[in-house]
């Protein structure tokens, strides 16, 4: 949680800081850019940043192409597991938008799915923020959105937000230029061959894997033995680079293979 002044102020009125363009550049050099961003987050105000890629899904709609934070890894595993970009605000509240937003947990109303989509990001300290959208020929849709484990949104916190929603804007843009596009195109690349090289069975196979089914089920079901399901699963595997069952999943989710919606409500 970022610090406040002396004052007691918020760090979001202060000008544009020149540190900020200093972060952006260091964490664009740096193996690890996480240290250099947080600094920056500290600054602003924020706990952490998030990155979402979302291409068109077959049939319609959007699917998660990949997810990158500064958040710790588990939550970002636990987010395309789980199928969360099919409930989460940041997404449904700038799919038709050009202008970036301001949400808070506290002021959504939803179904089951939203309540626990954040309950769950909540725990990892995403209760509100700024997000903004981007059009990119490569990544499809891209959002960028600065995260605060806030909530509920005060007004003294609320509206220096939305006046200096231009400059965090103009500042979003910058790291997903600088920094978050180089190291999410290798993922949105690794996993498109992957994902469009599975066959039909394999793909069979992995679906009902997503579903709880164990091989001996998913045997019965096709009408194949137990060890050809295990068969399909180990070059489902392969082509996906995972390491497990789970991880295939989760990659598979990303790219639509898999149904995130079903598996959301098994997990429930």
């Amino acid at each position: 949680m970022a610090t406040r002044h002396q004052d007691g102020s918020d760090p979001i009125l202060d000008p544009w800081s020149p540190q900020w363009t200093a972060s952006i550049a260091a964490a664009s050099n740096a193996a690890d850019p996480v240290p250099f961003l947080k600094t920056m987050l500290a600054q602003l105000g924020f706990d952490h940043l998030t990155c979402i890629g979302l291409a068109h899904a077959y049939g319609g709609g959007e699917r998660l192409s990949f997810i990158w934070s500064t958040a710790p890894a588990s939550w970002t595993a636990r987010y395309g597991k789980l199928g969360y970009a099919a409930y989460d605000p940041r997404i449904r509240l700038t799919t038709t938008r050009v202008s970036p937003i301001v949400w808070d947990a506290r002021e959504l109303d939803g179904d089951w799915s939203l309540r626990r989509f954040l309950n769950d990001a909540g725990r990892h300290g995403v209760r509100s923020g700024f997000a903004v959208s981007f059009r990119d020929a490569e990544q499809g849709r891209v959002v960028v959105a600065f995260d605060s484990a806030r909530s509920p949104l005060s007004e003294t916190r609320c509206a220096p937000l939305l006046t200096r929603m231009g400059d965090l804007m103009l500042l979003a843009a910058a790291l997903q230029e600088g920094v978050l596009r180089p190291r999410c195109m290798p993922a949105v690349a690794t996993i498109a061959r992957g994902a469009g090289c599975l066959s039909p069975r394999e793909r069979a196979c992995l679906s009902m894997a997503a579903h709880g089914l164990t091989s001996a089920d998913i045997g019965t079901k096709l009408g194949i033995a137990e060890r050809t399901v295990n068969f399909h699963i180990r070059n489902v595997l392969k082509k996906l680079q995972a390491l497990n069952r789970t991880e295939a999943i989760a990659k598979a989710v990303a790219r639509g293979v898999v149904d995130a919606t079903a598996i959301a409500q098994r997990s429930a």
